[in-house]
């Protein structure tokens, strides 16, 4: 049990926390008060990224200010940083508001990741064709004239995304996405070759064997660990799973070799829901759409990182409280969410 806390106890923590926050009496003012903060401490994340590059480069073990084994968070940082920051200009992103969209790119950049370049302009266009009609043929001229030059410059940026491998290096899209196939273990040689590599391809491969074998013990409660948390290398062989041995894999193999399907499976509903407080539907589908090209296809740091999936959880309630705000204070309005009137009220009646 001590064994098995230890495993889980970053999984807790957020959904303790949501609990926590669904059970404040959260007013307008504060929901303001802490959106603004959170954009605050992104600037503050950006800085930090510029300084990382002025002195040490491109490098993935630290994110703005954070260490870390990986640069995951960046991206992560970017893109639900970009949805709470439409969320809180009222869903437009004009004039001065493109200094903040184009800037929290640095904070991926400086850790040299090459996701972004291909979820932020998909999650960029989803967000400004989706406006109303008034204001979609604006949107659809700027996304025609931004969307390009963002895929551009991001290929040229970074190093392993264009043929010269540097720091603007050429701009050939057919080398970039067949590195990219490559890379994921999607790409033709790949998907023929008789054990799977790559995010994709092995994680295709995990799932496949968990459905074929579901009632197997190492896939009812996963593979024993080393003290170093990583699968213990006398019992858990990569052959097994069709894959070949450090390989790498995208969040929702990892999860399902290091603590089965069932444990998987209810965390991943568990971060599911906590985004169905968000009534709005479009925007939830924007953050489900993050979460989830996050666990099956990257690193999963929403669910799996501590620093994110406590941001996560913030964004969520505030993206929620600012909806229902936005609706009116329907029937629908969830607990936390009290009018600053209401609010002064309780004050005055525990005075």
């Amino acid at each position: 049990m001590i064994w098995a806390s230890y495993q889980y106890y970053k999984y807790f923590v957020p959904v303790v926390l949501f609990f926590a926050i669904r059970g404040l009496s959260l007013t307008a003012s504060r929901l303001d008060y802490f959106s603004n903060l959170i954009i605050k401490l992104l600037w503050f994340q950006i800085a930090f990224s510029v300084v990382k590059i002025v002195l040490i480069g491109l490098r993935e073990n630290i994110t703005g200010s954070i260490a870390d084994t990986g640069g995951g968070i960046g991206v992560g940082y970017a893109t639900i940083g970009l949805v709470l920051y439409w969320v809180t200009k009222n869903r437009k992103i004009a004039g001065r508001d493109w200094w903040f969209v184009l800037m929290v790119l640095l904070i991926p950049i400086a850790s040299n990741k090459r996701a972004i370049w291909f979820i932020y302009p998909i999650l960029l266009a989803l967000i400004m064709l989706g406006a109303t009609n008034r204001m979609r043929i604006r949107n659809i001229a700027l996304v025609l004239i931004a969307l390009p030059l963002l895929v551009y410059f991001g290929f040229r940026l970074n190093p392993t995304l264009n043929p010269d491998r540097k720091l603007w290096g050429r701009f050939d899209p057919e080398y970039t996405i067949n590195y990219a196939l490559s890379y994921s273990g999607v790409s033709e040689d790949k998907r023929n070759a008789e054990l799977a590599q790559g995010r994709w391809g092995a994680a295709t491969a995990i799932v496949s064997y968990v459905v074929s074998n579901p009632f197997y013990s190492e896939n009812l409660i996963g593979n024993s660990h080393n003290r170093r948390g990583k699968a213990d290398t006398e019992s858990f062989w990569a052959e097994d799973y069709g894959m070949e041995e450090q390989t790498g894999i995208s969040s929702i193999g990892k999860m399902l070799i290091s603590m089965g399907w069932p444990a998987t499976l209810l965390i991943v509903i568990a971060f599911v829901s906590m985004a169905f407080v968000i009534k709005d539907k479009r925007v939830r589908s924007l953050i489900l759409f993050i979460l989830l090209w996050d666990l099956l296809f990257y690193s999963g740091s929403f669910i799996n990182s501590t620093f994110q999936s406590i941001l996560y959880v913030l964004v969520i309630h505030i993206i929620a409280g600012k909806s229902q705000l936005k609706a009116g204070f329907s029937n629908q309005a969830p607990s936390y969410l009290a009018s600053d009137n209401s609010y002064r009220k309780q004050i005055s009646v525990v005075g």
